[in-house]
């Protein structure tokens, strides 16, 4: 958990021996590595969610000649577990990301200059993401669910409705998404955070959890990128206050992305955007919109994910 490099080349060994075992001809192995596809699959959406221009290596190959694979990914019934829905999900990110990075040149590109190859692949994402949800809730509604359960289900809904406010975002632009103020469905997704980490904190404060400080660690990606996300291309000051806040109290670590870390990227944005907007107030006067903290990233940052930028910063 503290190497991300070395994180980074178990997964890819893990992925390179998975792949080795779906060529191979003995049943037995296929069926005994088949559990750990979807673990596999999480990690790897993991690491792409961290190194932003990665392709996910396990994601299905090209939509325009597997169009039917793509269709299959969501049940058109109700999950019948969490772990489907889980699974589904992820499957559907790791579609998006690697759509959007095919398509990097294009994502903020207008209508009349996107082909009609990437428009329909955008609609078939739109539909999948709504196939989604319809089975998400047939599947919340009718059956019961502990604490527990309601914990899963609503850190998935976090990580829908982030994946689909970024997908809404592209291919056409559309600034409205996360540049609206107030945004009231950045805010959906924080009351659902928020939700999160009191029940985090309420486990943690109960006389069967450990009585030593601790941070919270998780190998599963929950609310910190999706927080960091929000925080970083929200226009809406009120939404970027409260995703900092609650990173920067939440001493969480899930998978490679860490709470503190991010609220260090998030804080020395504030700085570099204040300093900057005091000084055009100071030549131009008042008036001056207050823009998201993502294009206050220094220009020697050229992608690739959070270490990068953690080094284009110097933090």
């Amino acid at each position: 958990m503290g190497d991300r490099h070395a994180a980074l080349q178990h997964l890819s060994n893990g992925i390179q021996l998975l792949t080795s075992v779906a060529k191979s001809q003995v049943e037995i192995e296929k069926q005994e590595i088949k559990g750990l596809k979807p673990i596999f699959e999480r990690l790897d959406m993991q690491a792409s969610f961290f190194q932003d221009d990665r392709i996910p290596v396990l994601s299905l190959p090209d939509w325009n000649i597997h169009r039917g694979d793509y269709s299959a990914m969501v049940t058109e019934k109700g999950f019948a577990t969490i772990q489907q829905a889980h699974e589904s999900l992820v499957r559907l990110q790791s579609w998006f990301y690697r759509f959007v990075n095919k398509n990097v040149d294009l994502h903020e590109a207008s209508t009349d200059l996107l082909g009609s190859a990437v428009l329909e692949e955008k609609a078939a994402l739109v539909q999948g993401y709504t196939s989604w949800i319809d089975a998400f809730e047939n599947f919340r509604l009718t059956e019961n669910h502990d604490d527990q359960a309601m914990y899963g289900l609503k850190t998935l809904l976090v990580q829908f409705y982030i994946c689909r406010m970024l997908l809404d975002s592209k291919f056409p632009a559309d600034e409205k998404i996360f540049g609206v103020s107030p945004n009231p469905a950045a805010h959906q997704i924080l009351d659902l955070a928020e939700t999160l980490l009191d029940y985090t904190t309420k486990v943690n404060s109960s006389p069967n959890a450990t009585q030593t400080p601790r941070r919270n660690f998780s190998l599963e990606s929950g609310v910190v990128a999706p927080l960091f996300a929000l925080a970083l291309k929200c226009s809406d000051e009120s939404v970027v206050t409260r995703a900092a806040e609650m990173l920067s109290l939440s001493q969480r670590r899930e998978g490679l992305y860490d709470a503190q870390t991010m609220a260090q990227i998030l804080a020395h944005l504030r700085r570099s955007r204040d300093g900057k907007m005091d000084a055009e107030i100071s030549v131009n006067g008042g008036g001056i919109p207050m823009g998201a903290l993502e294009y206050y990233i220094p220009r020697s940052y050229e992608g690739g994910g959070i270490d990068k930028l953690l080094a284009a910063m110097t933090i």
